[in-house]
């Protein structure tokens, strides 16, 4: 009898340390379940969509997918859906898809990480990116503490935006902290130039402007930014101290990478009413600091000089003059008496000097040596997809690659001259996209890939760092 309760006891209590696991089982599940990441948001930038959510509570890390399609489920055997994962592992609510292509549309679900396991799949909300092309600045102009800023009409553009600050390395994501000065101011899509006042003058203060598109739904997008200029307005009232007429400006404008015009160059712009008959009554100074000491001889032949200026005329500094990024400072100078003076007009007794302008002239600049990915695209056999990163589209693209047996053969390091010791695969595939897409190639082999970029007048970039992949 004994044995039988003992027996009727055992049961029950496996009964109830069984009916306890799948309590503990189910509330787990549940937690996990309640754990869905919320409030995802997609918000479509250039080349980029950045990726949002609420934080999960207790989350480890979190796993985002994108596909082309609507997302139902994250399944890694699932081809048309990208999981990431990455290491470090995604803590934060935010991930940034880069690189992407603008005018594409993508599909984003979020999953969280729990010590329970993962949370059910987020809802599917999706973005395009959209790009718009940065403005190029081509006039600047000092006076009275003020300095005016012209750019170029972008197709497109809602609007502009004029970032300054009193330190070079302005961007359009102000760095944190935040450069000294720093301001921004927004301008009208009709207006191609914005007069700042205000301004101290001696400073040197440096702008960049970026176009505006109106995507819809309250969001701006912002270009990327135009090439940095630089601007120092004149002291108040340090024109009393001689004769520059008020209306005085010096403009100048700039080459741009890829430029039909031969050489770098700036084209330089007196503009100035009273400019008069007189010869040598007006200069441009130039150099590549800026200018408060103006030499005696005005030689164009033995110094950083222009004379005899007119009103019109343009100026060509360019060809050896001239270094692609190098940043150079003009400034204008009067040295007599025009016919606008007035009998109030003091005489000069040195050379006076106005605002000094300037910029880092583009040129053809080299170009960039590229990052770039190689992936085993999931829904295509045999191929390899080739992204690069950070891609221009003022640039081409050459891919070299080789096999395994390359290598093999006693080779170490893979170069643009040595590709073609591969027999087989060695070759270059010339102007590729910024996706590309390798088919055909036999899954038995590894593949070594490098990329280089070429500019407009043919330099090729050193190589990239060598990727490899299987197919």
């Amino acid at each position: 009898m004994w044995l039988k309760t003992l027996l009727r006891l055992a049961l029950l209590g496996s009964v109830v340390v069984l009916l306890n696991a799948c309590s503990d089982a189910a509330s787990e599940a549940e937690a996990v379940d309640n754990k869905v990441p919320q409030t995802v948001a997609a918000q479509p930038k250039d080349t980029e969509v950045v990726v949002t959510w609420d934080p999960v509570p207790y989350a480890e890390r979190y796993i985002v997918c994108w596909a082309y399609v609507p997302i139902t489920d994250c399944d890694p055997a699932n081809p048309k859906i990208v999981r990431i994962d990455p290491a470090p592992a995604l803590t934060e609510p935010k991930w940034a898809h880069a690189g992407i292509t603008n005018s594409t549309e993508y599909h984003y679900a979020v999953i969280a990480v729990l010590a329970e396991g993962e949370s059910a799949i987020s809802a599917n909300v999706s973005g395009i990116p959209e790009g718009i092309t940065p403005p190029t600045v081509v006039s600047i102009s000092t006076y009275d503490l003020t300095a005016t800023i012209g750019w170029e009409p972008v197709v497109g553009a809602s609007g502009y935006r004029l970032h300054m600050a009193t330190q070079e390395g302005v961007t359009v994501g102000n760095p944190e902290p935040a450069l000294p000065g720093y301001m921004s101011h927004d301008v009208p899509a009709g207006d191609l130039q914005y007069m700042h006042t205000g301004l101290a003058g001696g400073q040197a203060y440096y702008f960049i402007v970026t176009a505006l598109k109106d995507v819809g739904g309250g969001e701006i997008l912002e270009s990327v930014e135009s090439q940095e200029v630089i601007a120092i307005p004149k002291v108040l009232g340090a024109y009393e101290e001689g004769f520059v007429p008020k209306d005085f400006t010096v403009t100048a404008r700039f080459g741009a990478t890829g430029s039909a015009i031969p050489g770098d160059y700036y084209d330089i712009d007196m503009t100035n009413p009273c400019a008069g008959t007189n010869g040598n009554q007006y200069q441009i100074h130039w150099d590549v600091a800026p200018i408060s000491d103006i030499p005696a001889n005005c030689d164009p032949l033995t110094a950083k000089c222009f004379t005899d200026i007119n009103l019109g005329e343009t100026y060509n500094l360019s060809g050896d003059n001239v270094v692609a990024g190098e940043l150079y400072y003009f400034t204008a100078v009067n040295l007599t008496l025009s016919a606008c003076e007035t009998s109030t007009s003091p005489a000069p007794t040195a050379a006076i000097i106005s605002g000094n302008i300037g910029a880092k002239t583009p040129g053809v600049l080299a170009p960039p040596v590229p990052v770039f990915t190689a992936v085993v695209p999931q829904d295509i056999a045999n191929a390899v997809t080739i992204t690069i990163e950070q891609y221009d589209p003022n640039l081409k693209y050459n891919l070299y690659m080789v096999s395994n047996q390359f290598f093999q053969a006693g080779n170490t390091t893979l170069t643009v001259e040595n590709h073609e010791l591969d027999v087989n695969w060695g070759m270059k595939h010339s102007d590729i996209p910024k996706v590309f897409v390798h088919k055909a190639l036999p899954s038995s082999l590894q593949f070594s890939f490098i990329v280089t970029a070429v500019n407009s007048v043919g330099d090729e970039s050193a190589a990239s760092e060598m990727v490899t992949a299987t197919p």
